[in-house]
């Protein structure tokens, strides 16, 4: 009986672990194209998620992305699967805040307060994970 009730709980604990960790990883645009590209990476730092971004337009001629080891912002976790984010471009070094929502595997960006000045990043965009992940 004990055998059973600690398979159960590390059954649930690893699922809760998965849960949590399904923010994790690099997820692109659907609306991906040849003149336009929006992607980010996200990873689990202690108790906390990372990323960056990286939004390319006009083709590549405009590009509004950070390094792979720079943590451009902070997600902080509002309610459940809801996250908010504070970043800074590339283009014009001006704030922005954006909301992130992870539902059935798909993770859905919008942009609560534009930067000022010239930036890249879409309005609304709907992310999947990239087969890299």
């Amino acid at each position: 009986m004990r055998i059973v009730i600690s398979f159960i709980a590390a059954l649930s604990l690893s699922c809760i672990s998965h849960a949590s960790s399904g923010l994790e990883g690099s997820w692109e645009w659907e609306g991906n194209s040849d003149r336009y590209i929006f992607g980010i990476k996200i990873a689990k730092s202690g108790d906390h998620f990372t990323g960056t971004y990286c939004a390319i337009a006009q083709g590549g001629l405009k590009m509004d992305c950070g390094l792979d080891d720079e943590k451009e912002f902070l997600i902080k976790e509002v309610s459940r699967s809801k996250y908010e984010l504070e970043f800074e471009t590339h283009f014009s070094e001006s704030k922005g805040r954006a909301s992130l929502s992870l539902q059935d595997g798909i993770l859905t960006w919008s942009l609560l307060s534009p930067p000022a000045g010239e930036h890249y990043l879409p309005k609304e965009a709907t992310l999947r994970a990239s087969s890299g992940t």
